[in-house]
């Protein structure tokens, strides 16, 4: 699945999102430097998320503590440690060939493939991505631009938060259901049984 971030496929890659079986946190690793402008998207939506109060999404990689070429997998294999059974999104900017894609945001149901586009492949991160597609050379990239997404990225994330939370409260409600139903079952029966 690849579809652009926007408004009308939201409640599309939510619910593909939190439909992961035993979901309770989602992990976001967020790759790229502020050296590059044009790399920078990971690390500045990084910046952005510490200001939010997430219930269930931490995030690695910002802009002072930065996952990028020279300690991303090292990074990378803490992360998976420490979150083992949560899922990781990694979030990154990518350079594109194809004019359409430029400055548009995708959800990719595969993992980040960090360096692909400038011909240094490092490997995948995430079982999920978010990508910021810039510019063909990253030349003319514009930090007003990077912004923006990372705006809209933040309130794509405030709702995936909202609807993580939503979703384990109803699991919560359902399992204690479960086990009410059991118990008046069990009641029933013994009492049948006099």
């Amino acid at each position: 699945m690849k579809l652009e971030l926007k408004k009308h496929n939201e409640k599309r890659i939510i619910d593909f999102i939190i439909g992961k079986e035993n979901l309770k946190q989602i992990v976001l690793f967020n790759i790229g430097t502020d050296a590059v402008l044009y790399d920078s998207f990971g690390p500045f939506v990084g910046q952005m998320i510490k200001a939010q109060k997430f219930k269930h999404i931490v995030s690695y990689g910002d802009l002072k503590n930065k996952n990028m070429a020279l300690n991303l997998k090292d990074n990378y294999k803490e992360i998976i440690e420490k979150h083992s059974n949560d899922l990781i999104i990694g979030i990154d900017a990518a350079l594109t060939k194809n004019l359409d894609d430029e400055g548009k945001m995708f959800f990719i149901d595969n993992p980040i493939r960090a360096g692909l586009g400038i011909g240094n492949y490092i490997g995948n991160f995430g079982e999920y991505a978010i990508k910021y597609i810039v510019t063909k050379n990253g030349d003319s990239t514009r930090l007003g631009n990077i912004y923006n997404t990372g705006k809209k990225l933040i309130r794509f994330l405030q709702k995936l938060d909202k609807a993580l939370d939503d979703k384990i409260k109803e699991d919560k409600l359902a399992e204690i259901d479960f086990f009410d139903d059991l118990f008046w079952d069990y009641e029933l029966n013994e009492a049948n049984k006099k």
